[in-house]
């Protein structure tokens, strides 16, 4: 229940424990107030016998303290839930920003949907942690001393005996906690599984479809669903049992306190009016225990959240960039250098083993080679996508672990197989590059790529929507409106994963020309896969196993009748793998 990453959230909101302390103190004066009012009703309308004249002060003094606990405690309530909001905002916005941080290579093999998981339903789960339970323990910490101290002094015999049953609530709850955190851990598991796997049938529905198993699924979506089901049923059984235990304890100290008060009254051993009011402050102490108990869940819930996000707020993603003062790269990109680069993952296998080679400004090169020859994770590294490299990479003389993140992905553009359109219309998707960009430059952009062919022909021109739920665009149309974001962001380095692979040959000879315009003094590189997007290289350099087995021009490389000789003639329909 109590953990200390989340209550370290709250230090950047120091006033909070002023206003939070100040709150709390305010409302179990009031409190205090009150009862001694009520017991000095009771005692001089029952016992003295006065008459209504004479207690009218103090009716209209009690609806006063009444009506101001009503103010404080909405007050509280209204600030808690402000104070949850900001935080859950901070909390996300650093959440979303570290999984960018670790980058798009990194969570290939990341669920995705157990990150759409983290940024909402456990980043909400923290609402009721800091809305409800750190208020109840502001609360408690306030309470539980001054009822105790003012209980004391009237009787100190009553004081011993609330002193000693109230350790009894916090004891069961930690006994029950340990076995609650358990369930909680299996239902978030549950829950990213769930989230993962619905996610992944809806992406794929249309293989489903083809492959006729649609309908297989539901079973097996309906056993996830019920593995979470039996996690949230086991979560609210422990809830339950844990009001019950804390509910009995609560009306057994309070009623073993009325006993003794009964007895000692009945002896005369102490006034009715310090009774009385002893009596009804029983239920004032052992209530914001109860109040901890009736958020347990809350609790639970929140610790369980925070084990799912503080992991990525606090693990290696924040180790990336942790250069000081980093160079902002402003001018023009004039010499690439890659010496003895030599990089691993996480599963110790070695894809890039001292690779070499250099490029100059306004040069054109291809990478090729065999699936798995490391070629992605190449340009992922001079990306900035990967940064725990050993060797060196140099953009202008400086090494690029030295250099802003920010400033480095101005200098290129990055146009891959698969592009993605965000649900915007053509004209944001194509201007998301340069978001500053006049109308009138994406125009010309348009025109100069053939962009502008189809869009024309589209209900709304560059206004229509496409993307999740817009209108649905060909594969090449797609490619070309990401062509035109690399364009319009006017990049000194061009990295292109062989966009026109998979099209039909008249698509391929559009994207061609459009790649051509954009290729245009820049630097160029091209993973390439299909022979006529790499045969105009000034150097192809051959990949297989991490490392550069040949490099050269086309004719160079198919005289030497290496590993690319081996490759162009395999190939089929212009294809090179």
């Amino acid at each position: 229940m109590f953990d200390r990453r989340l209550f370290k959230e709250l230090n950047n909101n120091k006033k909070y424990y002023v206003i939070g302390t100040a709150a709390a103190i305010a409302a179990v004066s009031l409190t205090i107030w009150q009862a001694l009012l009520v017991a000095e009703l009771i005692n001089d309308v029952f016992i003295r016998k006065r008459l209504f004249t004479g207690v009218s002060g103090s009716l209209i003094l009690l609806c006063v303290i009444i009506a101001l606990k009503s103010l404080i405690g909405g007050f509280y309530e209204y600030y808690n839930r402000k104070c949850a909001i900001k935080i859950k905002g901070s909390v996300r916005r650093r959440l979303i920003k570290a999984i960018i941080k670790r980058g798009p290579v990194k969570l290939r093999n990341e669920s995705l949907g157990s990150l759409t998981s983290h940024a909402e339903e456990a980043v909400e789960a923290l609402d009721a942690y800091y809305s409800e339970f750190i208020p109840q323990l502001f609360i408690i910490m306030v309470s539980i001393p001054m009822i105790l101290y003012v209980v004391s002094k009237r009787d100190l015999v009553s004081g011993l005996v609330m002193l000693v049953t109230a350790p009894l609530i916090p004891v069961f709850m930690i006994l029950i906690g340990r076995m609650a955190e358990y369930f909680n851990k299996n239902q978030w598991k549950a829950l990213q599984k769930m989230s993962g796997h619905l996610l992944d049938v809806l992406r794929g529905l249309s293989t489903l479809k083809l492959f006729g198993k649609s309908k297989t699924q539901l079973g097996s979506i309906s056993r996830v669903s019920e593995a979470f089901k039996e996690n949230t049923m086991g979560i609210l059984k422990i809830s339950f049992l844990s009001a019950l235990v804390l509910e009995l304890i609560a009306t057994l100290s309070t009623a073993i306190l009325a006993v003794i008060l009964g007895v000692r009254l009945l002896y005369g051993k102490m006034n009715f009016n310090d009774a009385f009011f002893i009596l009804l402050m029983a239920p004032e102490y052992y209530q914001p225990l109860r109040g901890l108990g009736a958020k347990f869940h809350a609790a639970m819930s929140g610790k369980a959240a925070a084990d799912n996000i503080f992991p990525i707020l606090e693990g290696e993603y924040y180790d990336i960039n942790t250069i000081e003062d980093k160079i902002k790269i402003c001018e023009k990109l004039i010499s690439i250098d890659i010496d003895n680069i030599s990089f691993s993952y996480e599963t110790g296998k070695k894809a890039i083993s001292n690779v070499s080679f250099s490029l100059e400004e306004n040069t054109r090169i291809a990478l090729v080679g065999p699936s798995g020859g490391g070629k992605s994770t190449l340009i992922a590294l001079l990306m900035g996508f990967l940064r725990d490299y050993e060797g060196s990479i140099r953009l202008n003389g400086m090494e690029l672990k030295e250099i802003e993140e920010e400033a480095w992905t101005k200098k290129f553009a990055y146009v891959s197989q698969q592009p993605k359109l965000f649900r915007a219309s053509i004209l944001e998707n194509i201007s998301i590059s340069r978001p500053e960009a006049s109308y009138g430059e994406i125009l010309q952009v348009s025109k100069e790529l053939g962009i502008d062919g189809f869009v024309q022909k589209l209900p709304k021109g560059f206004d229509t929507i496409v993307g999740e739920g817009g209108i649905a665009l060909s594969g090449g149309q797609i490619q070309l409106i990401a062509l035109g974001r690399a364009y319009l962001k006017g990049a000194d380095l061009i990295i292109l994963d062989e966009p026109t692979s998979a099209l039909d040959i008249s698509t391929e000879k559009i994207l061609g020309r459009a790649m051509e315009i954009i290729s245009k003094n820049r630097f160029v590189i091209t993973i390439a896969h299909r022979l006529p997007t790499i045969i105009n290289s000034d150097v192809i350099y051959v990949l297989r196993d991490g490392r550069i087995l040949e490099a050269g021009k086309h004719s160079e490389l198919m005289e030497a009748g290496g590993l690319y000789h081996e490759l162009v003639t395999a190939g089929e329909g212009g294809d090179i793998l």
